[in-house]
């Protein structure tokens, strides 16, 4: 099976937005109410890492979303971790199970909804939602399979001409399902 949703991924190029990287707000979350400061350091878990993942085709959990501002703009934010991959396109480094990825859709601009639009038809298509938010909800603890390549982030100068920010990457998601 995931070698078919690797092929119809791969394949196809149904959509181009791009994924923030930024961490969730309940990173590193664990109970501390009742902690055993003469307990082992071993015994409390790792932060996930924030990576830009590489190009190719993954299973992400879908953790929630929000609407918020990103640069004073509305933008939807859906909170995802790194499950497993089914294949790498381009060398690392790779993700482990549990790293974090937002994905981002600015609301400001037609490009923005339409790509979220094409984001969540898949996930309408499956759970036979009509709503943005209902379409939304209806993946919330789910997983969702993504197709995408890392592409290296730009600014736009004051001439007008772009450059390429120095260790800053985006995630451009090419196709999605909803296994």
């Amino acid at each position: 099976m995931h070698k078919l949703l690797m092929a119809n991924l791969l394949g196809t190029t149904l959509l181009a937005m791009t994924a923030r990287f930024s961490p969730a707000d309940d990173v590193g979350s664990q109970a501390v109410e009742n902690f055993d400061l003469d307990a082992s350091l071993d015994d409390i878990e790792d932060l996930p890492e924030f990576v830009v993942f590489p190009s190719g085709a993954v299973v992400l959990d879908i953790e929630s979303w929000e609407q918020k501002k990103i640069n004073d703009k509305d933008a939807i934010v859906i909170h995802t971790k790194f499950d497993e991959a089914l294949e790498w396109t381009e060398e690392g480094p790779y993700p482990n199970k549990g790293d974090m990825m937002d994905i981002s859709f600015m609301l400001n601009n037609k490009f923005g909804l339409g790509k979220m639009k094409q984001f969540l038809n898949p996930i309408k298509a499956k759970f036979g939602t009509t709503s943005t938010r209902n379409t939304l909800e209806a993946i919330v603890s789910g997983k969702l399979v993504v197709a995408g390549k890392r592409e290296p982030a730009t600014e736009k100068l004051a001439d007008g001409t772009k450059r390429v920010v120095p260790d800053k990457f985006y995630y451009r998601v090419k196709n999605v399902m909803v296994p």
